[in-house]
């Protein structure tokens, strides 16, 4: 059996604060619910990954220093790594008021 590789078109936002909790939202194909091990952002595990649909999955950054690196899905077939890249920021970010 063949099994297609999952591929990753966009991320969104590209991103966010060192602290973490930032939810951010993989785009592409092939994102099988059960084929997910793990998705690194900088080389730091996301604190949460869901499932949303086989074009989408959504994560939650952990807290990592400052900087900008490949964000990587690993399936159970597969390990591909986006093409964008993902960028923490130094300290928080603030909404306006």
């Amino acid at each position: 059996m063949c099994v297609t590789a999952p591929v990753i078109t966009s991320i969104a936002p590209t991103q966010g604060p060192s602290v973490g909790g930032s939810i951010v939202t993989l785009t592409g194909t092939n994102l099988g619910a059960n084929d997910i091990t793990s998705v690194t952002l900088v080389g730091i595990g996301a604190s949460a990954v869901t499932w949303v649909t086989s074009t989408q999955v959504r994560v939650v950054t952990a807290a990592a220093a400052a900087g900008t690196g490949p964000v990587m899905l690993t399936s159970a077939a597969h390990g591909i790594t986006s093409f964008s890249s993902y960028t923490y920021l130094e300290g928080t970010l603030c909404a306006s008021l």
